[in-house]
């Protein structure tokens, strides 16, 4: 039932947006092994997601913080293993390399290196699918105050924002740049798939990691400058 709800708003947003729009998939539910994975697991929203890319509206698509691999016999013949259209999005470390145990703002002997920039993150899913990555740690957001010591509402930040849900916006972010300037420079938006495609050719590679080799793939981690270029 909530996956038909789900799949009831993804339809309603697409019959609301035009050629050129994006829609962002910011969510993840549990899958078959009580973990999280991609909405698009489920029939009912990978057809929605399908129909929405048709209209020429891109999807970026969390793929969720389940550790989970796609590629596993359990998710054969499902939304985990097919091409829905959308850019679905891993999560890799991010330059900063660092993770904050301290509870603070974090800038003291507590901070501890989490792997390799553009590596997987231990809590992304990944397999062939997943097209590109974003940061998925220390990204900073609107929110709780933690960054400046909850000085004054107008300097609630955080910089703990994290996981496939950091990842995809900044993947949306570059799909909005990209298909400005095609609008501005051509006259009109991009397909969702070339979009897609130039964020995956042009990208900055994933890198290995102790633990997480390159066959966990997340993709590439987008590079606007070069994406810029292909438009």
């Amino acid at each position: 039932a909530a996956c038909s709800i789900w799949r009831r708003t993804l339809t309603n947003a697409g019959n609301q947006l035009k050629k050129g729009d994006v829609i962002l998939i910011e969510l993840h539910a549990p899958g078959p092994n009580g973990k999280y994975v991609a909405m698009q697991y489920w029939p009912d929203i990978f057809s929605a997601i399908v129909g929405v890319t048709a209209k020429g509206i891109t999807v970026v698509e969390a793929a969720g913080n389940g550790d989970e691999n796609f590629e596993l016999p359990v998710f054969n013949g499902t939304g985990l293993q097919k091409d829905s259209g959308a850019i679905v999005v891993g999560a890799g470390i991010p330059p900063s390399n660092f993770f904050d145990f301290t509870g603070g703002n974090g800038f003291g002997a507590a901070y501890q290196k989490i792997g390799v920039p553009r590596s997987r993150i231990w809590f992304s899913n990944y397999g062939k699918i997943v097209n590109v990555h974003g940061w998925g740690w220390h990204v900073t957001t609107l929110a709780y105050g933690d960054l400046q010591n909850n000085a004054s509402e107008n300097k609630w930040y955080t910089l703990r924002f994290s996981g496939t849900s950091s990842a995809s916006p900044i993947v949306t972010g570059a799909v909005a740049c990209l298909q400005g300037r095609a609008k501005a420079k051509n006259g009109a938006p991009m397909t969702p798939d070339k979009v897609r495609k130039i964020l995956m050719d042009t990208g900055t590679p994933q890198e290995p990691g102790p633990g997480v080799p390159l066959s966990q793939h997340i993709g590439p981690l987008p590079n606007l400058v070069e994406a810029m270029k292909k438009v």
